[in-house]
């Protein structure tokens, strides 16, 4: 009764996608991905089969004739075609492809984003129907909810007076000779919430300000700190928990207060009004073979030294005095 399904077999497929000229909110609710494939199973007289049901299987693949099978009814993948029982209405036949509440496989996005064709492959009672038929325009309108392969959900949407987050599992790279540029006209910060690494050199033209308040405390840490080209400059307290090291000189225009101050050749006073005041509490202490010395910066001549052993000497154009 069934010998010419092949020849006797009605194609008809269709998107469940409506367009018409009514608007549409700026997010729309997404289309589902459900292809409506409908047929009619015939008779060798070319009558349309009386009613009942036939076991059927649907897959997609990726060429007319062999390929990739990448969709089944029963597999997402097609790591399975497993048949399905269809209704027929006078030999009609309308099943919901892709329909995950009528038991079929979903359809993922990724079926027609990665695949430049597509070929339906239908089984009736056993028997691959032939040719494949191709899948033509309308279901790739499915591709509309990606651009270029990226699915629609991981763009982001920039709107005036609003707050958007981009967020990105993966690494988001800028070009390779491109550059990220914050308008200047622009009102607002640019905040990191968590690491911001630099892999290169990074230009600051103006400020670069540490802290979001000048009560705040904050840390740079790493196993060096280099600034080179021109000179840091620290509008309030700059607070160091470890050693400080200069190889050069240290200019202090102010008072320097600290615990234990351990340096060499590092204090420097060029003017007669300068003055090194210890307090009460405060003492200077050399250890071992150290020399405290007090010279004349033009003439290179001694003025006072002080032995580690306690011993002072005041010269005077190199004759000492005591």
């Amino acid at each position: 009764m069934f010998v010419s399904w092949r020849k006797k077999l009605g194609f008809l497929t269709t998107l469940t996608l409506l367009f018409s000229s009514v608007v549409l909110p700026a997010q729309a609710a997404s289309a589902p991905n459900i292809i409506t494939y409908q047929g009619r199973v015939l008779n060798a007289n070319g009558v349309p089969v009386s009613d009942g049901s036939l076991s059927m299987i649907f897959e997609l693949y990726t060429a007319s004739t062999g390929g990739t099978c990448v969709w089944s009814n029963s597999s997402a993948t097609c790591a399975t075609a497993t048949a399905r029982s269809v209704t027929l209405t006078t030999g009609l036949f309308t099943e919901n492809l892709g329909d995950t509440v009528a038991s079929y496989a979903a359809i993922g996005d990724s079926i027609f984003g990665d695949n430049a064709a597509l070929y339906l492959q239908v089984t009736i009672a056993g028997e691959a129907l032939s040719p494949r038929r191709q899948i033509t325009a309308a279901p790739y309108a499915l591709n509309a909810d990606t651009l270029d392969g990226i699915d629609s959900a991981t763009l982001q949407l920039f709107e005036t007076g609003s707050s958007r987050t981009f967020e990105d599992d993966a690494p988001v790279i800028i070009g390779s000779n491109a550059a990220l540029t914050y308008a200047s006209g622009g009102v607002g910060d640019l905040r990191v919430e968590d690491e911001l690494e630099v892999m290169g050199d990074g230009y600051i033209d103006n400020d670069l300000v540490i802290g979001a308040s000048t009560s705040s405390t904050e840390t740079i840490t790493n196993a060096g700190f280099s600034l080179s080209g021109n000179d840091l400059f620290v509008a309030s307290d700059l607070g160091v928990e470890g050693t400080v090291y200069v190889d050069g000189g240290l200019d202090v225009v102010g008072t320097i207060t600290s615990g234990d101050l351990s340096c060499t050749d590092c204090l420097d006073f060029t003017e007669l009004s300068d003055t090194l005041a210890l307090d009460a509490s405060t003492s200077i202490a050399m250890d071992g073979t150290e020399i405290f010395t007090i010279t004349n910066g033009s003439s290179g001549n001694t003025i006072v030294n002080l032995t580690s052993t306690g011993d002072l000497e005041v010269q005077d154009g190199g004759s000492t005095f005591v």
